[in-house]
């Protein structure tokens, strides 16, 4: 009896143990491999020195501080509330593990975890050697934040070298704006019609700006993710494999900020970067509770079982603001004159800030803006609005990671109509960063100067639509998708528009910012090349960079060929007229007719129940959203699914027709996009036939 005590007095040094195995360990591991998480969030330096703290020794601390104070208010319980925190704990780490391991239902993991954490807790409370082994093993709890913070790549960033930039010749040097735009994952195919135009109805700022500049009509990127697209574009340099690499200032010391530093004044908003120097730029703090939020989430991924997980906001297709874009569909503000770009703090904060200082900026300026659009998730119409406040897990067209069949990152499904569907929220948020631009540059012409400015408009890189290929990573049968990007250069004094068929790569944009500058450059050559010099254009050869650091090469004269395909291959109503098109996929003549005038189609046995009806019930159609993405789902599931198509008709008239759909990763059985127009002030009736 009298060894008992001795057993429990390491107790909370155990607790401590647990807390960093089953809360610190799964986030070093997830977060060290995916250091964009860490540049996304501004967690350099001191400041990643603190949240490494904070995760390495807050689950353990608080947990003890917990059990601390429920022993201290029921004192005479206290070895009970010790065994059942153990007990818990101990259950809960089994659990995580098993469940990883045998994939299993949550009830059979939970029995088994609970099983196996009572024996454990037995063994150490009855034996010496269990407690002494944890006691031992507690050194992990300072070893994993050390050996998370040497990594390589992490440590690129909590001790980033500094390195001595080039200089343009200052006395060289045209002072006029330069004004660079760079927009998210937009493929070049999603502005243009099926003639090869920029569709002027959808996006009239692209086209107005295209008839005052220089079009690369076949530009192509030289990577296919943003942290190895970007760095190129900023230093006419190639970079190497992501995780040899990371896009910080210290691994690219001359970059269009530092050699235009003597002459410009700099305004410079990044994301995913960290490409301007802090002497330089203005250093952007670090949101502590995002970074508080976005750490959970993926804590939550690394911990939850595979059913619970589809329940979770989505991290697979950006770094950041997981929860508070599913929180920005639910708490929108109201004031319907607020001007449409400063509804949403969240997603377009930078744009914002970019404006801010645009307005006051002197004109020998650099004003850079990486802006994560029209990037998923989709959420957007045109105008600005909102189209859902029901939709946590925003919808991309792709099987999430680890699904059956999915064997490539960002795979889109196989069937055409959930791609297109996809495909039709993208180019719905494409409208209104189209009015994000005209923002811009009609900020540009208010303060006189747009004429004399050199302004590049461009991506980093494009994206597929391709059902069963991947949404991001090239191949052979979709590479001209990912390649292609928009790039459009207004050259200081260009009144004239032109359009350019040469091969145009995303690394000749700063050799051509220095040419259109006139200036020099000392023992420094860039791997690109001014666009304003002649080339052999037909025998370049293009290449493209994995994440793996493999680069894909292909032939120019292959890719404008493949490139001419494809805009001919796409479906009219995602590709021709106005928004208003938009709205007719899948159409079969049946939009705009009344209920009455539908021809009745096969009996089946299942109807369809409308996805949260209480949205349509008291609608104010001029607030900043719009229930215009509505869904359903069967009211039971047949065993054998057809392909049956669905009439959605909004008080009394189809506004929208879509396909039912039987897939587990996906939300609901129907979804379909009508046009806000179809709505009325109070109650809407939707039906389905």
């Amino acid at each position: 009896m009298t060894n008992k005590p001795k057993l429990w007095r390491h107790f909370y040094w155990h607790v401590l143990l647990l807390g960093s195995l089953i809360f610190s360990q799964p986030l070093f591991q997830t977060i060290g491999s995916q250091p964009e998480f860490l540049l996304a969030h501004n967690l350099i330096g001191l400041n990643l020195i603190s949240w490494v703290m904070v995760v390495g020794f807050l689950p353990g601390l608080a947990l003890i501080a917990a059990i601390y104070i429920l022993t201290s208010v029921f004192h005479s319980i206290t070895a009970e509330i010790k065994k059942g925190s153990l007990f818990i704990l101990i259950g809960l780490f089994i659990f995580i593990h098993i469940n990883d391991l045998i994939n299993s239902s949550l009830i059979l993991s939970g029995v088994v975890s609970a099983l196996l954490a009572i024996g454990i807790v037995r063994i150490y409370g009855s034996s010496i050697f269990l407690p002494m082994f944890m006691s031992v093993a507690t050194f992990l709890v300072v070893i994993t934040p050390v050996v998370f913070s040497f990594r390589a790549d992490v440590r690129q960033i909590l001790l980033p070298q500094q390195a001595t930039p080039s200089r343009l010749t200052s006395n060289t040097i045209d002072k006029k704006p330069v004004v660079l735009l760079l927009f998210d994952e937009l493929p070049l195919l999603s502005l243009l019609d099926s003639n090869g135009n920029i569709n002027s109805e959808r996006f009239p700022n692209f086209a107005s700006f295209s008839t005052q500049s220089t079009w690369y009509k076949y530009a192509t990127t030289v990577a296919e993710a943003t942290t190895n697209a970007v760095p190129p574009i900023l230093t006419g340099k190639f970079t190497g494999p992501s995780n040899q690499k990371l896009p910080l200032a210290a691994n690219y010391p001359d970059s269009i900020f530092t050699l235009l530093a003597d002459s410009h004044e700099i305004n410079a908003f990044e994301t995913f970067t960290q490409i301007c120097p802090e002497y330089l730029c203005k250093s952007i703090r670090p949101d502590w509770r995002l970074i508080a939020e976005d750490t959970l989430v993926v804590l939550a991924h690394m911990t939850a079982p595979d059913n619970l997980k589809q329940k979770l906001p989505q991290i697979d297709n950006k770094w950041g603001g997981y929860l508070r874009d599913a929180e920005e569909l639910k708490n929108l503000h109201t004031d319907t004159g607020l001007h449409p770009h400063k509804r949403y703090k969240v997603r377009l904060d930078k744009f914002n800030q970019f404006m801010f200082e645009l307005e006051t900026i002197p004109a020998a300026s650099l004003n850079y803006l990486h802006i994560l659009m029209p990037h998923s998730p989709w959420m957007y119409l045109p105008d600005g609005r909102i189209y859902s406040q029901a939709e946590i897990r925003s919808f991309t067209g792709t099987l999430p990671p680890g699904s059956p069949g999915a064997k490539q990152t960002s795979q889109l499904y196989s069937q055409a109509h959930i791609v297109a569907y996809a495909q039709q929220r993208h180019l719905l948020q494409t409208g209104y960063l189209d009015s994000l631009l005209g923002d811009v540059l009609s900020l540009l012409r208010k303060r006189n100067l747009f004429d004399d400015a050199l302004i590049i408009v461009m991506a980093d890189h494009g994206a597929s639509f391709m059902p069963g290929e991947s949404l991001r990573q090239a191949n052979e049968t979709s590479y001209q998708d990912i390649l292609s990007i928009p790039l459009f250069i207004k050259y200081p004094g260009q009144k004239q528009a032109e359009t350019s068929f040469r091969a145009a790569r995303s690394i000749d944009v700063l050799p051509t910012i220095v040419d259109a500058l006139n200036g020099e450059l000392k023992n420094f050559e860039f791997d690109g090349h001014s666009l304003r010099r002649d080339n052999d254009t037909e025998q370049v050869t293009l290449g493209l960079q994995r994440d793996t650091g493999e680069i894909l090469k292909y032939q120019f004269a292959a890719f404008k060929e493949r490139f001419q395909t494809a805009i001919k291959a796409r479906k009219s109503a995602l590709t021709n007229g106005g928004f208003d098109q938009i709205y007719t996929l899948n159409d079969e003549g049946l939009l705009n007719r009344k209920v009455r005038e539908l021809p009745t189609g096969e009996p089946v046995d299942y109807t369809l129940q409308l996805d949260n009806p209480q949205l349509y019930q008291d609608m104010d159609i001029e607030q900043n959203s719009i229930h215009a993405l509505i869904s359903a789902n069967r009211s039971t599931q047949p065993e054998s699914v057809k392909k049956v198509t669905v009439a959605v008709a909004v008080n009394g008239i189809v506004r929208g027709v879509s396909v039912l759909h039987h897939i587990e990763t996906v939300e609901s059985d129907f979804q379909v996009l009508v046009a806000p127009e179809s709505f009325q002030n109070g109650v809407n009736t939707i039906d389905f036939y």
